[in-house]
């Protein structure tokens, strides 16, 4: 997401270029998942995302809450390809949320965010309410 306000650098413009043979789609939108906005409508980004988009985006930064601006976009999600939700960050708070459907496994969320505690340590048996 690119607000309208913003003053961006060259490393904002770098991503977006190195990233730019993924774009989807650009629209103009008071809402996006986590956010709904009162002022001017911002600029968003959709991706397709495949190995060689990941390797970009996770070396620009060392984490989702990295995400802002003048160095990168704004407010990192990822959809399913039915086009519901699977992550939503708001990265100026920071807020991050992950959707788990009937369908998610979270052990296979746990082992794409590489982190170093095991699922099972922190949701013991998969209960995770």
């Amino acid at each position: 997401m690119e607000r309208p306000e913003s003053i961006l650098n060259d490393s904002y413009f770098g991503f977006m270029k190195e990233l730019s043979p993924f774009l989807y789609m650009e629209k103009q939108s008071n809402k996006w998942p986590g956010t709904i906005t009162y002022g001017l409508p911002a600029k968003l980004y959709i991706f397709n995302c495949n190995e060689k988009a990941r390797g970009i985006i996770t070396k620009s930064t060392n984490g989702w809450s990295s995400w802002l601006h003048p160095d990168l976009p704004e407010d990192l999600s990822f959809f399913r390809k039915d086009k519901s939700v699977f992550l939503s960050c708001v990265t100026h708070e920071p807020l991050c949320r992950v959707y788990l459907n009937g369908k998610d496994n979270i052990q296979d969320f746990w082992d794409i965010a590489e982190w170093s505690q095991s699922a099972e340590d922190v949701f013991p048996g998969g209960k995770f309410f």
